[in-house]
């Protein structure tokens, strides 16, 4: 089950995300037991734009504050904001960044890039072919 984070890096205290996540993890634990398996949770962080609203700050304070809850709950915490800010304020002409400090708008590029982040979690994650 893939979660996906808020769309702005803003962290809104810790009670309300438990009492989200809490109701979550209740959810596919009440659909394992009849469906008789365990899902992979994957909680996937905000941060693909760098501008007043999603400070470079304010996204890298939210992982501090949100991945200790989201791993509480058993989910996998991706953290967006080190493989963005490193696609974005890269020296080379083949930065991701088409708007100013964004690599989310321009010919959905932050999709993408958001897309290869969990495709990669997922195959270190999925279990060996027996």
């Amino acid at each position: 089950a893939l979660i996906f984070g808020p769309q702005f890096g803003s962290f809104h205290g810790a009670t309300a995300w438990r009492q989200t996540l809490g109701g979550i993890r209740a959810a596919l634990r009440a659909s394992d037991a009849c469906l008789g398996r365990h899902t992979l949770q994957i909680f996937r962080s905000p941060a693909f734009n760098f501008d007043p609203v999603n400070t470079p700050r304010q996204q890298a304070v939210f992982s501090t504050y949100m991945r200790p809850l989201v791993e509480a709950e058993g989910m996998v915490y991706v953290d967006n904001y080190p493989a963005s800010y490193d696609a974005v304020f890269q020296n080379t002409p083949h930065a991701i960044k088409f708007a100013k400090n964004s690599a989310f708008h321009y010919l959905n590029a932050g999709r993408y890039l958001m897309t290869q982040l969990l495709l990669h979690t997922l195959q270190i994650l999925a279990p060996a072919p027996s």
